[in-house]
């Protein structure tokens, strides 16, 4: 009896996909703390977890996150301020390497006035900054300006477009 189960164990084990997630959720909202304030959240309608294993081991060397439905984030001053926000349609959490990737229809406005429009975005946590090598569109209150990648700090209020296609000011 006890080979039995030991066989449809092992079945089992041998038929689990690694791709398959080992967790989903829906409607999730982490909420990331320093020293008693909010730093960071993050909302999502679905997230599905991975774990990718050491082929040889099989211990975890890393955990993500997928955001097939899309995915926002806020960041906070210290003072407990919106500093800027993050939407992406679709996105992806690597937890061990602390960076998140906005896919498809990425929007990021600071508390400027300023918004960032590409369809491919990496934030940084680690090194607090947002970067891309995708087309993008940034519109300040006082010009729209289109380029080919970019670098920001993880506010988003300095930052350098590396290839500029074309640059409008605005009169008021």
């Amino acid at each position: 009896m006890s080979t039995a189960c030991k066989q449809t164990a092992d079945t089992f084990a041998k038929n689990i996909q690694p791709d398959m997630p080992i967790e989903t959720a829906d409607t999730i909202h982490y909420t990331f703390s320093d020293s008693g304030r909010k730093r960071f959240y993050l909302t999502a309608p679905q997230v599905l977890t991975f774990e990718q294993k050491n082929k040889t081991t099989q211990f975890i060397e890393s955990k993500y996150r997928i955001f097939p439905k899309g995915v926002d984030i806020i960041t906070y001053h210290w003072s407990g301020g919106e500093d800027m926000r993050l939407h992406a349609n679709s996105g992806y959490w690597y937890e061990t390497k602390q960076k998140i990737v906005g896919k498809n229809g990425v929007v990021v406005q600071n508390s400027e006035g300023g918004r960032l429009e590409t369809d491919s975005l990496i934030y940084d946590q680690r090194a607090k900054k947002i970067y891309s090598d995708a087309p993008v569109k940034i519109t300040t209150p006082t010009e729209v300006i289109e380029g080919v990648g970019f670098a920001a700090n993880e506010n988003f209020t300095q930052y350098q477009i590396k290839n500029i296609v074309g640059t409008i000011t605005l009169q008021k």
